[in-house]
C-alpha cells in the first residue's frame, strides 16, 4: 500500500471491520479515518499529501459537486483534520477565490474562444476578433462557449456576475446579448456591460462601481491575456 494512498480495497476492508453501512458519506468518512490513523501511528508522518482529483478518483466521483465537498468537510470536521496548501497555510476547499466577490466577466477569449474562422483577430486590422463582414454575417451567433468557463461562471459562488465586454458596432452587441442569453442566462442582462472599444473596460467598471456603491476591493475581473 502505498505511504500517501488509500486503495478502494483498504476502505472496504475498513468497511468490513467498523461494520458502517456502505453509503457515500460513509465512504468518504472512512477515507479521512484510515488518514488520521496513519497520521496517529506511523512515525514520523504529520500529513498526508494528496490531489483533491485523487481523492475524487478514490472515493469514486468523476468531478467536484457542492453536495460532494460539503461531505468531504462534514468528515473533516468530525474527525479533527484541517486542509493545508504546500506551503502548509490553511485553506478551504470550498472556498473559491471568487467566492462571495462581484465578478465582471470578458467575453472574447474567455467565456467564448477567440479563435475562430481559421483566425484569431479581425483580418481587416481591428482591435476586434471579427470582421464587419463577419458581424453583419452573426458569426458570433455560431460560437460555441468555454466549457470549463461555463462551469467556473455557475459554480465559483460570486455574490454578483456581470459581463464587461468590448464591441466594434451595435450588431456585434445584439449578438452577443443573444449568445449569453443561451448560453449565461444566470447573468441578467442588466449585468452585462456592453461598449464600443474606444471606451476604456476599467474606466466603466469604476464608474459602474461607483454608481452602485460596489467596494472596489470586492471586485475581480477576469479577462483573457494575450503575451508579446
Amino acid at each position: 500500500m502505498s505511504k500517501y494512498l488509500f486503495t478502494p480495497l483498504d476502505i472496504a476492508l475498513f468497511f468490513d471491520y467498523a461494520n458502517f453501512t456502505l453509503s457515500d458519506e460513509n465512504y468518504i468518512e472512512a477515507y479521512f479515518r484510515l488518514v488520521k490513523l496513519k497520521l496517529y501511528y506511523i512515525e514520523g508522518c504529520d500529513y498526508i499529501r494528496l490531489k483533491f482529483k485523487t481523492l475524487l478518483k478514490s472515493c469514486g466521483y468523476k468531478r467536484r459537486t457542492e453536495k460532494l465537498v460539503l461531505r468531504i468537510n462534514r468528515s473533516l470536521e468530525k474527525l479533527k483534520l484541517e486542509c493545508s496548501l504546500k506551503c502548509r497555510k490553511k485553506c478551504n476547499i470550498r472556498k473559491s477565490d471568487l467566492e462571495g466577490k462581484y465578478v465582471f466577466w470578458d467575453i472574447d477569449g474567455t467565456l467564448a474562444p477567440y479563435r475562430f474562422n481559421d483566425h484569431v483577430s479581425d483580418p481587416d486590422g481591428t482591435n476586434n476578433g471579427m470582421s464587419l463582414k463577419e458581424i453583419n454575417e452573426h458569426i458570433f451567433l455560431t460560437r460555441k462557449p468555454s466549457q470549463h468557463m461555463m462551469k467556473v461562471v455557475y459554480s465559483c459562488g460570486a455574490r454578483r456576475n456581470f459581463i464587461m465586454g468590448h464591441c466594434q458596432v451595435q450588431q456585434e452587441m445584439d449578438d452577443k446579448q443573444l449568445w449569453l442569453d443561451k448560453y449565461f442566462p444566470i447573468i441578467r442582462q442588466q449585468d452585462r456591460i456592453l461598449t464600443f472599444e474606444n471606451i476604456s473596460k476599467a474606466d466603466s467598471i469604476v464608474e459602474y462601481c461607483a454608481g452602485h456603491r460596489i467596494d472596489l476591493k470586492d471586485i475581480v475581473y477576469v479577462d483573457d491575456v494575450l503575451a508579446f
